[in-house]
């Protein structure tokens, strides 16, 4: 459930998580000259995992179209429109011992626009996330 001084929250197999901050834009916003391809796609997703670390990306639904980029010969493949990448908070993982503080995981997925900050597709598919394997616990000895 929501509490009043949370931006939302989010139920997975492991419980419940919290977002804490999000940064959003455009999933092609940046691109001046050509369409995206697979290769394309791959390389973005993998250039946001790596600037987010711990990382967790939610398997995007991939849309391949018919067509082909001029300058590769490749098909078009298209991502949702709206890139997301969310730092939420959790329960512990079971690594966490002693002064433990917090856990947290960055999560990167794209989505449909909406008018709820995490769309409930984009939230479905967060369910099965391996929280334990990749988040986070942090001791005040970590700040």
């Amino acid at each position: 459930m929501k509490q009043p001084n949370e931006i939302c929250s989010i139920e997975i197999r492991r419980g419940v998580i919290r977002l804490v901050s999000i940064e959003m834009q455009m999933t092609y916003g940046g691109l001046i000259e050509g369409a995206p391809t697979a290769s394309f796609n791959d390389d973005l997703i993998e250039g946001l995992r790596k600037r987010h670390t711990p990382s967790y990306v939610v398997p995007p639904e991939r849309t391949v179209h018919p067509q082909t980029t001029d300058l590769r010969d490749e098909p078009l493949e298209t991502l949702p429109p709206v890139q997301c990448v969310g730092m939420f908070d959790g329960p512990p993982t079971p690594r966490a011992v002693g002064d433990w503080w917090r856990t947290f995981l960055y999560v990167i997925w794209f989505q449909e626009p909406s008018d709820q900050i995490v769309h409930p597709r984009a939230a479905a598919r967060m369910h099965d996330m391996p929280w334990d394997d990749l988040a986070r616990d942090l001791t005040f000895d970590d700040l």
